[in-house]
This record gives C-alpha cells, sequence and structure tokens, in this order.
C-alpha cells in the first residue's frame, strides 16, 4: 500500500500478499491461513508456491495464480536424523487433513485430492494452470496490486 491512509479509513483498503515460496513448515501455513482469512486477504502468486505454500494460497478466498507460476502438492512427512522420510504420525494426518478440507473448500475433485496427497517428498503433484483453474484454486483472472512505475517512498532514500 503507497500514500497516506486517514485514519479508520485503513480498513476497508484491500489487502494482498505475493509469495513465493518452495515451501516450509505446515503448522506455520495453519497460523498464517488463519490471519488470511480472518482479514480476507487475496493471496497472488507469480512464481513458485510448493508445498506448505499451497496451503498459505487455499486459505484466501481471493486467489490469483499467474498462467507460468507453479503450484506444487504433496503429502507431509518428517525426515529423521539418517533423511529417511516418514509420512505416518498423528501431527501430520492432521496437516494433510488440514490441506484435504482447504481443497474441498475451494471444490477440488477427488481425484485431484488424491494426487495433492501423494507421498512424495521428492516431487509431488504440479497441475497446470488450467487445472488450477478446473479445480477452483485460480478463482481471480487480474491481480489485486497493480504495479507503478513510481519508486514508495520508502525506498526513495
Amino acid at each position: 500500500m503507497y500514500g497516506n491512509v486517514i485514519w479508520g479509513e485503513g480498513q476497508n483498503v484491500p489487502i494482498s500478499l505475493e509469495m513465493h515460496s518452495e515451501g516450509g513448515k505446515p503448522t506455520e501455513a495453519i497460523i498464517l491461513g488463519e490471519f488470511i482469512k480472518q482479514y480476507d486477504i487475496t493471496v497472488e502468486i507469480l512464481g513458485n508456491c510448493i508445498s506448505a505454500c499451497s496451503m498459505v494460497l487455499l486459505s484466501s478466498n481471493n486467489r490469483y495464480v499467474h498462467p507460468k507460476a507453479w503450484v506444487g502438492f504433496h503429502a507431509s512427512y518428517n525426515k529423521d536424523k539418517n533423511q529417511n522420510v516418514h509420512y505416518e504420525s498423528n501431527s501430520l494426518k492432521f496437516h494433510d487433513s488440514n490441506l484435504e478440507k482447504l481443497l474441498k473448500n475451494v471444490g477440488a475433485n477427488e481425484a485431484f485430492i488424491l494426487q495433492a496427497l501423494v507421498k512424495d517428498a521428492w516431487g509431488g503433484f504440479f497441475p497446470s494452470f488450467e487445472e488450477l483453474k478446473q479445480a477452483g484454486i485460480a478463482n481471480r483472472n487480474t491481480r489485486l496490486h497493480k504495479q507503478t512505475l513510481t519508486i514508495p517512498s520508502y525506498l526513495a532514500d
């Protein structure tokens, strides 16, 4: 957001969050997702949004995905000290059920959800842009954030 906001008017200004992430921790993604829901923040993906990032994307009511962006899904996993991957624990099941719920909420069908929960820590499921639109994941055609050629005042110095 650029410019001055008069007290009380800021609550009516739409907010967008542009994300580019290879993933992270599902617990933090769930917490960030709750914040996004509470404040009706638009999420915009221009590059990669993989793993936990996809949970953040799905938490928004308004989701812009650039046609060349990569959105990737997979089941939650842990690695032990020898880097062996494990998919079974109560916390991992919780994270996977959260991803499944988010996918159902946006309108993804069962076949899409099964692919999104693939147990593949090194790959995953990377649907095409058309598949993202059909599944209800990409539901905005334009970005909320409008880029400007003017340098923001806080970067001008």
